[in-house]
């Protein structure tokens, strides 16, 4: 942003964000921002998601993870960002938070309204950085879910609390380590004792979380992932390029925008590599391996590749029939006398390792493979294929044909599938300008048809939005290195409980999506007094760091034309489909298919 913009906004910075995200509600009619404010008119939380975003969570919101470990902006609030693993296990980004502080409330008010934007969508594993407030939100709003603490942020705080590396060697054995809790306590007991652990808060507090993050308590539970330090180790690394101390509001949720395009590029990368790659078959098993091939995406497909392969270190112990189910008991190569007992029934097709691999990864493992290879089964039990997994997970089929959704969402389902549906027609349709024009043509005229059929039938984009709101006070961020840990707690403890008494108790303001109704698209709610400098940078200006020249500015010298196009028509299709209904599945798709063949033609390769 140039200085006379950065000026004209400076006194209005939360109005102008505000604007901004209203301007992003017209053109993706599925992104959504939620807001309170304070008794004084500030900003109190914020919570914001685009569409993609949303249509992701439906998908892979099984596990969340999110971490407020970020102040980096002009006013040190706290940054929550909302990640998940998609079917390719990249990271990908639910949503963005502002909280006003860190406590129980503000975490909570988080958390439920992530739930309300996703359609109530409930995740069965979360994963945090361990923060007393943080716990104690998830507690309350996700009683249910399986809590688990980031391996990342352990690690960090064991190698801030100890030097000792072979402690730090052991706690990393806790940590991946498949072991019985016995053997666990046992070995806990005697390292307490050996490094002095047990006068140590730290220690302690690390222990009376055990069950959060040791993998003897966690080692059956699916996790996307998210067990390994890798993916929050990178998402840490990589914020650096997009936050600044220095950024406003305004500013923030444009550079947040960049990280967002950027990993959903790469899982377009992913998904054209997974769906148009042919691998090699290589394990002798053929039909089992081409199956895979055909189910999952390329990442699971090598790891399952891998699972097959190790078919070559399992021993046959012995094999007995118990009523209609076949029990193999099974050994590793190294490993004689450590049996692994797998069942299966050829009556159901259900076949069950109590190894607990599947359970933990979401695919099967050598032991499975080994049983299928025995009982000469060509293709992987569907009990077997988690649908997560798939490199066809956003198809609608299952919605439209079995559960018959007809609210929010089975709208972002459909709508999902429908953009997955069209990426390839964007990515040839971007190459030169002749391919964009018959695109364009075409789309348009889908666009018409599927405008007669809707009529006014769709979702209300109303808003409630604030007619003006103060910008947040800056904190002050102050360190006292000498105090006393455990008394530095209790007192955070206790100003978080008199601040939780309701601070945020104000009306929530929501930009986007309403709840099921219906109205005229025409309007789009609240109407907005349109800054032009705020429109000039919604319509594109957005300050970034330029990977080629370094330059941290608007004027994108570096910027590649056929990146313009794709995303041009990114958005433009999202919008047309936004009058999708189920109805109209078929309509789009006869069209689709009649207008990528005139694409292809012209495309030269």
């Amino acid at each position: 942003m140039d200085r006379s913009k950065r000026a004209k906004v400076v006194d209005g910075d939360m109005n102008a964000a505000i604007v901004y995200l209203e301007g992003k509600a017209a053109a993706d009619p599925m992104s959504m921002a939620r807001y309170n404010l304070t008794e004084e008119g500030m900003l109190g939380n914020m919570f914001w998601a685009d569409g993609p975003s949303r249509v992701d969570f439906q998908h892979f919101g099984d596990v969340v993870a999110f971490d407020s470990t970020y102040k980096k902006n002009k006013y040190n609030r706290p940054l929550v960002i909302f990640l998940g693993s998609n079917n390719h296990k990249q990271t990908t980004i639910f949503g963005f938070g502002l909280v006003l502080d860190e406590t129980i409330s503000s975490y909570k008010w988080m958390l439920e309204n992530l739930l309300e934007v996703m359609c109530g969508k409930l995740p069965s594993v979360v994963v945090t950085d361990g923060d007393e407030s943080m716990i104690a939100a998830v507690r309350e709003v996700l009683p249910r879910a399986t809590h688990r603490l980031c391996a990342w942020h352990l690690q960090k705080n064991v190698t801030s609390n100890s030097n000792e590396q072979m402690f730090r060697d052991v706690f990393a054995k806790w940590l991946y380590a498949d072991m019985e809790v016995e053997e666990f306590e046992c070995e806990w007991a005697q390292v307490a004792e050996q490094y002095g652990l047990l006068n140590k808060y730290w220690a302690l507090q690390l222990y009376e979380k055990r069950k959060m993050w040791a993998n003897a308590y966690l080692r059956r539970k699916f996790c996307a992932g998210f067990h390994t330090m890798s993916r929050c180790e990178g998402i840490n690394s990589h914020l650096k390029k997009f936050l600044s101390s220095r950024h406003t509001i305004l500013e923030l949720v444009q550079n947040l925008e960049l990280l967002v395009r950027e990993y959903q590029n790469n899982e377009l990368v992913a998904q054209f590599s997974s769906i148009y790659g042919v691998p090699v078959m290589t394990t002798r098993l053929d039909p089992i391996e081409q199956f895979a091939a055909s189910v999952y995406t390329k990442v699971i497909f090598m790891q399952v590749k891998k699972e097959i392969e190790s078919i070559s270190i399992i021993n046959f112990v012995s094999k007995r029939r118990v009523s209609t189910t076949m029990v193999y008991t099974i050994e590793e190569y190294g490993f004689p006398g450590q049996n692994v007992v797998a069942l299966y029934d050829p009556k159901r097709g259900r076949l069950v390792c109590r190894c607990g691999f599947w359970e933990k990864e979401g695919f099967p493992c050598r032991h499975m493979f080994f049983v299928m290879k025995h009982e000469h089964i060509k293709r992987i039990p569907e009990s077997l294929i988690l649908r997560r997994w798939r490199k066809d997970v956003k198809t609608v089929n299952e919605y439209t044909e079995k559960t018959g959704l007809e609210d929010e969402r089975g709208f972002l389902l459909r709508h999902g599938a429908l953009h997955a549906a069209s990426q390839w027609m964007l990515f040839v349709g971007s190459k030169n300008d002749d391919l964009y024009k018959k695109c364009m043509s075409g789309i348009r005229q889908i666009c018409y048809d599927l405008e007669a059929r809707s009529g006014n039938d769709t979702m209300d984009r109303s808003s409630n939005a604030a007619g003006a709101v103060r910008d947040p006070t800056v904190v002050s961020l102050h360190f006292d290195m000498h105090a006393d840990q455990g008394k530095r707690l209790e007192e955070e403890d206790h100003c978080r409980s008199e601040q939780d008494g309701g601070a945020n108790d104000t009306w929530d303001h929501v930009i986007g999506t309403a709840q099921s109704q219906t109205r005229n698209m025409r309007g789009v709610g609240n109407t907005v007094d349109w800054n032009i400098e705020v429109i000039d940078l919604w319509l594109g200006n957005l300050p970034f760091d330029c990977s080629s020249c370094s330059d941290f500015s608007i004027h994108r010298t570096c910027f590649v034309a056929d990146i313009v196009f794709g995303n041009f028509l990114i958005f433009y299709f999202m919008a047309l489909f936004f009058v999708v209904g189920v109805g109209n599945i078929a309509v789009v798709t006869r069209s689709l298919l009649k207008l990528m063949p005139g694409i292809e033609q012209l495309h030269p390769s």
